[in-house]
């Protein structure tokens, strides 16, 4: 009996040390793992703060001119080239198109004014083309109740509350069944021309800029 007792004793107090030998490794393995992350967060850290330090000495043309600095002159050019390319493309827009795209509600709010017919948008729209249906009525519902926030165009929100949830629900299904194409090709260039922002928050090329 005495025998069993010391080999049961044995044995507890060897399995005491092997569960002690795994908290070690444990803790030191986790030690190690934070001091990982510290050292990742320190190099990104790092070799960010050339881009920051860049970024607090950026050249005039990089951002838009306001139009304050812009004459009335150019911005008028803008405002008219715009209408006189929504005067020939609206009329041609077929009666296949929902309604309430084509012609909003009582002349406001039309669709296609600014995501167009295809979905693709204008530069300065948001892209519809191929979006989920349920993800537009949601951000739909949500600009009526304000729970997405400040509109990039507080008019959507207006629109938005306009519309009914069967008007609402057929734009999202015609702009949903629409194919989305890749619209952007990027090109690395030391310079740029400088722009400036008209109206409808069209940007266009700066002259001389």
């Amino acid at each position: 009996m005495d025998n069993a007792s010391g080999q049961m004793g044995a044995f507890v107090l060897e399995f005491a040390r092997f569960v002690g030998g795994l908290g070690q490794r444990f803790f030191a393995l986790r030690r190690k793992q934070e001091g990982i992350l510290k050292t990742s967060i320190l190099v990104l850290g790092l070799a960010l703060l050339p881009a920051v330090a860049n970024a607090q000495a950026l050249p005039s043309w990089v951002t838009p001119a306001a139009q304050d600095d812009v004459s009335e002159e150019l911005l008028n050019a803008v405002r008219d080239g715009d209408q006189a390319a929504r005067d020939v493309a609206y009329p041609a827009v077929p009666n296949t198109v929902p309604q309430v795209i084509r012609e909003g509600l009582d002349g406001n709010g039309i669709c296609m004014g600014c995501h167009t017919t295809t979905g693709m948008g204008a530069p300065q729209s948001a892209p519809l083309a191929g979006l989920p249906a349920a993800y537009i009525v949601r951000q739909m519902v949500n600009f009526r109740t304000g729970a997405r926030g400040q509109a990039y165009r507080a008019n959507m929100a207006a629109f938005a509350s306009d519309m009914t949830i069967e008007q609402i629900s057929e734009v999202a299904d015609y702009y949903s069944a629409l194919p989305y194409e890749p619209r952007i090709e990027v090109v690395e260039t030391a310079m740029v021309p400088r722009t400036y922002t008209g109206p409808r928050d069209i940007t266009v090329p700066l002259p001389n800029g």
